[in-house]
């Protein structure tokens, strides 16, 4: 558990600024990480299931981010056309 605290911990402070913001911003990541690490190793058991309704959900929620996805290019196709031609536009 230690080896991987300093691990979070070194990995939060190379994003961390000289101010307090940055100082709470890796208090919390490190709580946040070490809390994450510690359900995940204490758990043992999950007494769960999956019933008939969660493949459509699934099926549902990936169908809801492919519509989604061409939609937002559909909105932002401009933007998104002129952003490429700039990147491979000869200097």
């Amino acid at each position: 558990m230690t080896v991987l605290s300093n691990k979070l911990r070194m990995e939060c402070c190379n994003y961390m600024d000289k101010d307090s913001e940055g100082i709470m911003r890796c208090k919390l990541f490190l709580m946040i990480g070490i809390t994450f690490i510690g359900v995940i190793i204490i758990t043992r058991e999950a007494s769960a299931y999956l019933d008939l309704g969660t493949g459509s959900y699934i099926f549902q929620l990936f169908i809801a981010f492919i519509i989604g996805g061409l939609y937002a290019v559909k909105l932002f196709w401009k933007r998104i056309f002129f952003f490429i031609r700039n990147v491979f536009r000869k200097k």
